[in-house]
């Protein structure tokens, strides 16, 4: 999985297993940078 961001920035994939931790952690940074976390 790879989080793409409205600004163009991506994130490593992450394992399956950790994807919901790591998903909510991206979503919550992403948050306090003002932008929008897209999954893909």
């Amino acid at each position: 999985m790879k989080i793409k961001f409205q600004n163009g920035q991506h994130f490593v994939r992450v394992d399956a297993v950790k994807e919901n931790g790591y998903r909510v952690g991206c979503c919550t940074a992403a948050t306090q940078l003002g932008v929008t976390p897209h999954a893909i």
